[in-house]
């Protein structure tokens, strides 16, 4: 991004900027480089008559006590950026302290929700959690199954790759999903025995699928 942008150094590679479709992600060791980095993409922008959206620009400082430190501010075309404590990024949130733990619990929401939207396709009435329950618990164990992989799964192994080196850590939000998609699949209470739900319809954990 920019020769004095004071990049991170990653397995023996500067990384001054990742770039996906329209967004940028900017890193730098200091408040010196990053404001370098942000002079030279202001230039950049210019000339080929690019714009930034401000609303969406947030400045984020790691740091192990996942809280907004004391800083020197960083500008865009004079427009002084703000400091966030975490961020979604390409639909996974990161935190100042580099965990991945509310990244987990988001993608749990996500999945739950799309959980409890399952319902058959002909029915034109509004959907219900008590709609979902019954057409799940009707269903093949196999079709259930399907769905689930199909509809859920990849929600809530979303982005893996960059938060699986914490999945024992944080198995319990991912495996919550599993736990509740069985429980609702062979009808049985919330304090019947997670691993038991499971193995009663063959089910591998999520955290140990292959």
């Amino acid at each position: 991004m920019s020769a004095n942008g004071n990049p991170p150094e990653i397995k023996n590679k500067k990384l001054g900027c990742i770039m996906f479709a329209d967004d940028v992600l900017i890193l730098s060791q200091s408040q010196e480089g990053m404001q370098n980095s942000l002079d030279a993409l202001a230039e950049y922008s210019d000339a080929w008559k690019l714009t930034v959206n401000l609303s969406k620009t947030k400045l984020m400082i790691f740091n192990k006590r996942n809280q907004i430190v004391k800083h020197k501010s960083v500008f865009y075309k004079g427009n002084e950026i703000d400091v966030v404590g975490s961020y979604n990024y390409l639909l996974i949130v990161f935190t100042s302290n580099g965990k991945f733990k509310l990244a987990c619990k988001t993608l749990k929401e996500k999945a739950m929700k799309a959980m409890f939207l399952l319902k058959p396709q002909s029915l034109n009435c509004a959907k219900t959690n008590k709609q979902t329950l019954n057409f799940i618990s009707n269903l093949k164990i196999s079709t259930a199954l399907n769905l689930f992989d199909k509809l859920i799964a990849p929600i809530i192994s979303y982005g893996c790759e960059v938060w699986g080196e914490e999945v024992i850590k944080n198995s319990d939000i991912i495996e919550n999903v599993n736990y509740s998609f069985c429980r609702l699949l062979l009808e049985v209470k919330k304090n019947a025995t997670k691993l038991a739900n499971l193995r009663g319809i063959g089910k591998m954990p999520s955290c140990h699928k292959n």
